[in-house]
């Protein structure tokens, strides 16, 4: 009776613990990702303003500019990131959207800014 309570509480003890380590190893570094990817698009948000509302200060501008410039690599980096934490199709479905979504607007983000420096 004791050795089969032992056993039980072995097996137990080993779906706790790849339970755990599935939370650690995939879940965790996704949330991390995610966070730093919403990150980034509220910066380059937060830029695109700054840009837009100190149209008279070139040189304002220009500092936001160069900070604009740097966040679609940025984000291009956690996406690739993120990627790597895919756990499921449904999650790889969601992801596929946000990467299409973040080229979208992307594009308008060019087309918005080339109109507006021309």
């Amino acid at each position: 009776m004791l050795a089969s309570i032992g056993g039980f509480s072995l097996l137990q003890f080993e779906n706790m613990n790849r339970q755990t380590l599935d939370i650690t190893d995939a879940v965790i570094p996704s949330i991390n990702r995610a966070n730093d990817i919403r990150n980034v698009a509220t910066d380059l948000r937060r830029h695109e303003l700054l840009y837009f509302v100190n149209f008279d200060d070139e040189q304002k501008r220009n500092e936001y500019r160069v900070i604009m410039d740097s966040k679609p690599a940025q984000m291009d980096m956690l996406l690739e990131e993120y990627r790597k934490t895919l756990y499921d199709q449904n999650e790889t479905r969601l992801f596929e959207d946000l990467k299409s979504d973040w080229r979208n607007y992307l594009n308008f983000y060019h087309k918005v800014k080339n109109t507006l420096e021309h």
